[in-house]
Order: structure tokens, then sequence, then C-alpha cells
């Protein structure tokens, strides 16, 4: 599982989908699920770090190039496009 993968299905979680829904969105484990809320909740993002599988260069650029085109920033939609990105990202660490 990708650092992307981990972040999403802790989003999800605090979104409170149910463990369920997630494991079949993410083909993972209910074990898996707690273990990266926990570890979330006690070290934070960092917790969510790989020393490999992290999203490519192209990819960090991507994000960096669309937030640079918004000169007003509205929290909804900042959300929603880290979400499309988040998403995107996942599909390509399968």
């Amino acid at each position: 599982m990708c650092e992307i993968q981990r972040a999403f299905a802790v989003d999800l979680l605090l979104e409170s989908y149910k463990h369920a829904a997630i494991q079949s969105i993410l083909s993972v484990s209910w074990g898996l699920l707690t273990k990266l809320k926990q570890a979330f909740f006690r070290f934070g993002v960092e917790a969510l770090k790989l020393a490999h599988g992290s999203i490519q260069t192209h990819q960090k650029q991507e994000a960096i190039k669309w937030l640079k085109t918004k000169a007003l920033w509205n929290l909804s939609k900042l959300q929603y496009q880290a979400k499309r990105m988040i998403r995107e990202f996942y599909f390509l660490c399968r």
C-alpha cells in the first residue's frame, strides 16, 4: 500500500466511512485500517509516509502547478481538488 492509499484510507475513516466500505474500495484488511488510524492520531501524517512508494515527481509538479494557478482559495474547492488528485494517484499505485 503506497502513501497515497494510506492517506486516502485515513481520510475516508475521518469522514466516517465504515471499515467495510473502505475495505471493499481499497482491498485492505480491517486490522490495517485500525492501525493506520491509530498511527495517524498518534504520530500525524509522518506515520503514513513510507521510505518508498511516494508519488512521482511529475505528480507533485502537477499538484503544485494547479495550486499556483489560483489567486484566491476556497477551502471546499481546495479539499475537492486534493481528494480528486489523491484518487488519481491512488489508482496509479495499484
